[in-house]
């Protein structure tokens, strides 16, 4: 054994993703093979975690204390949180009250009964330990010395992972428990100890020497790596501070075979194996993560040097029934609709979920259907007429995509001329705020932030959307990534609305979603209808399509489009689903949601939509139009719209997604 890992562990939930993909890419082998299971495991550490509970309850509220979505395993914490079912949480989401730590939520506060650690120890909490972390609990060790809250694993459990402990462990197991290790470690020696420095100094070079956490300084050294002057210095550092280091023997790690390329090659190996412990003992995962090296000639194999993992199996002398994480109950369950809490940050990352996906769509319909007319006009260029409506389509993806200046500020002129390379930048510049790609990478990010609140399928296709928008100079292959990427949206928006249930999380999706749509049809609407504008002068069949709304005006009218009849259909028609009225009705009802039964008040988001509605019913659109021309009325009437949205956003944003101030040492106590 090379060392433990307590504090934090990870790598439980990577097996079981890897054995997820496995299972899938190869089943026939898979189920032919006799593999243990891994949900047994899980299902018996769910229930080991039950009985932490510091309160009887049938049902204990279970969270995950994650450092957010920068830390590079937080796929992993929200991959078990869902699997395990319990609830994702950042530090800021927590807070200690009445010495119990809570939950924050839309809802109120809810009790914590068990929280599975992914902060360091350090990190937990800000008054009593690190000042400047942000990621912690303030109050947690007082509320845990008083046993009001169960922490997996407890804080200070990174006291074995020292690798000094490894060198007593032989001694302390003996006269511990009167017999030697059943797992022997790899033989260590700590330099704090006279005999074991004067070894290690004398064998440096044959040895790999490791600094004691938390005061190293600096990574593994492999002795034999270094040279005359490096291992001088190095044993120099030993005897200036010899408690500060441990040296291990060098051991000759196992190799697997890894494709690399079109050919096996020979990698080191290292497997880390897991342990759940409860009132009978310890349950062994039957696998575990292993992961093999970046190089072959890398001696360290760590994920963040560019290692892999493999799916390691565990065969059995049968094959085993597939089981999965819940087990029947042993009595009816009370009947519920909770389980769905919502924290005001996980509300701000789906508002923003569902913004960014419609902004993303808005701005992909309006490049696609420019783009269709400028490759039109690349392909015959001498036999027909220049496009007199493509002006207005190049400012319309300009306004819609927010990437100015683009075709409307300085240096428009030019790029009206040849629009190619302003094209490819708004669908591909990935640092230019308000690109398809920008706005596809936001999308993404907010997502990771609460994947653990969308279905299996649903962040299938939002992984997808990070990958579907590549580079490339060829423009009609932009147009089919364009297609693609409008599809994936179209499904993201479906599985969205089929697969979540109508709680609080859903319900900041949708309405993310109804004010991006809403803004979108404005911005359209302000772009290709100017005030006093010849009405003839107008692409009026551009817009539905853009819109989406082609195929509803066909069937409707069944004739060319008549300029009344298309304001109509996208601004007043309240079954046209992008429609602007349509949107600030689902808002209405969507907020109405959200004050909760018992509200007598009216919030000011419902007076902000009050407010819309009644400018959108008071000005039919069709009478906006004057003989000809469009009135100054309908310009003044989508801006006073506009602004009422974006009151309505600051207004969601105060009430809901704003979050107290982490609690922080003023003074550093030594």
């Amino acid at each position: 054994m090379l060392g433990d890992r307590a504090q934090a562990p990870s790598g439980s939930g990577y097996a079981l993703e890897n054995r997820v993909v496995l299972s899938r890419v190869l089943p026939s082998l898979f189920r032919d093979s006799a593999v243990h299971r891994l949900p047994l495991f899980f299902h018996r550490l769910r229930a080991a975690l039950a009985t932490l509970a510091t309160r009887p309850d049938d049902n204990p509220h279970i969270v995950m204390l994650t450092p957010g979505p920068g830390n590079e395993t937080y796929f992993e914490h929200a991959f078990l949180a869902s699997y395990l079912g319990c609830t994702l949480a950042q530090g800021d989401d927590l807070t200690v009250r009445d010495q119990r730590v809570w939950l924050r939520t839309l809802e109120g506060l809810r009790a914590v009964d068990v929280i599975i650690r992914r902060v360091d120890d350090a990190f937990c909490d800000p008054l009593e330990m690190r000042g400047d972390s942000l990621l912690g609990v303030s109050g947690l060790l007082q509320v845990a010395r008083q046993e009001r809250v169960a922490i997996v694993n407890p804080l200070g459990s990174s006291l074995v992972e020292n690798p000094a402990l490894m060198a007593l462990l032989p001694r302390l197991a003996r006269a511990l428990l009167g017999e030697d290790l059943a797992l022997p470690s790899v033989r260590t020696w700590w330099c704090g100890n006279p005999t074991d420095r004067t070894y290690v100094l004398e064998r440096i070079r044959h040895l790999v020497v490791r600094p004691l956490q938390p005061h190293g300084t600096g990574g593994t050294v492999f002795g034999g790596t270094l040279d005359r002057a490096a291992r001088e210095a190095l044993a120099a550092a030993i005897r200036a501070r010899p408690y500060l280091y441990a040296a291990q023997e060098h051991v000759a790690l196992s190799s697997a075979p890894t494709l690399v390329g079109d050919r096996l090659e020979p990698r080191a190996l290292v497997l880390r194996a897991f342990l759940a412990a409860d009132a009978d003992g310890f349950t062994a995962m039957p696998g575990g993560l292993a992961r093999v090296a970046a190089t072959r000639a890398s001696r360290v194999v760590s994920n963040q040097r560019g290692g892999v993992s493999k799916d390691l199996w565990v065969l059995t002398a049968e094959l085993e029934r597939d089981v999965g994480l819940l087990s029947p109950a042993d009595r009816p369950l009370s009947l519920a609709r909770g389980g769905q809490e919502v924290a005001g940050r996980v509300a701000d990352d789906l508002f923003w979920v569902g913004r960014y996906a419609e902004r993303a769509e808005g701005g992909a319909r309006g490049v696609r259907e420019t783009l269709r007319r400028v490759l039109d006009l690349n392909a015959a260029p001498n036999a027909a007429p220049d496009d007199p409506h493509l002006p207005v389509l190049l400012q319309s993806v300009t306004t819609l995509t927010a990437t100015y200046p683009g075709f409307i500020g300085a240096g428009a002129a030019t790029r009206l001329t040849a629009p190619q390379a302003e094209l490819r930048g708004v669908i591909f510049d990935l640092h230019r705020t308000g690109s398809l790609r920008f706005n596809l990478a936001a999308l993404v990010r907010a997502g990771r932030a609460v994947r653990d609140r969308f279905s299996t399928d649903t962040w299938r296709v939002i992984s997808r959307l990070d990958r579907e928008l590549t580079e490339t100079d060829d423009l009609g292959a932009a147009l089919d990534r364009l297609d693609h990427t409008i599809l994936l949206l179209a499904a993201f928006g479906g599985l969205s609305a089929d697969s979540m249930s109508r709680g609080q999380r859903w319900r900041f999706l949708e309405i993310g979603r109804r004010i991006e749509r809403a803004l979108t049809g404005v911005a359209l609407l302000r772009t290709f209808c100017p005030p006093d504008t010849d009405a003839r002068a107008v692409p009026w069949e551009a817009m539905l399509t853009i819109a989406d709304a082609s195929i509803t005006y066909r069937r409707r009218y069944r004739s060319a489009a008549d300029p009344g009849a298309v304001l109509d259909l996208l601004i007043d028609d309240e079954t046209n689903p992008r429609s602007v009225l349509y949107q600030v009705l689902q808002l209405a009802a969507l907020v109405d949601g959200l004050a909760g039964p018992g509200v007598t008040a009216r919030p000011l988001e419902s007076v902000l939509l009050a407010d819309a509605l009644e400018t959108l019913r008071g000005s039919a659109a069709p009478e906006l139009l004057q003989p000809r021309r469009i009135d100054t009325d309908l310009a003044q009437m989508l801006v006073h719209v506009q602004d009422l949205l974006g009151a309505l956003t600051d207004q969601l944003a105060r009430t809901y997604f704003t979050r107290g101030a982490q609690a922080q040492q003023l003074v550093r106590f030594t």
